[in-house]
């Protein structure tokens, strides 16, 4: 989710607010992220974080099936 999270938003701040969590957790999630995939999954720039294209993907496909998973929890 904090991927998705990032993506959407362009910035760790505000995914922070809108999924309610700390910016450490983010920190520590986008760090595990970062080693696992071997590469920097996002540049900073001064508008916020741009994901690369193959994260960009992931990000979605994620997004994706956390959506269908809570549809069929309602």
């Amino acid at each position: 989710m904090f991927l998705e999270g990032i993506v959407r938003t362009g910035s760790v701040t505000a995914a922070t607010v809108e999924l309610a969590m700390r910016h450490s957790a983010f920190s520590k999630q986008l760090f595990l992220l970062q080693a696992w995939l071997g590469i920097l999954p996002f540049e900073e720039n001064r508008r916020g974080m741009i994901s690369t294209a193959d994260v960009g993907r992931l990000a979605e496909v994620l997004g994706g099936a956390l959506t269908g998973f809570m549809m069929r929890w309602k």
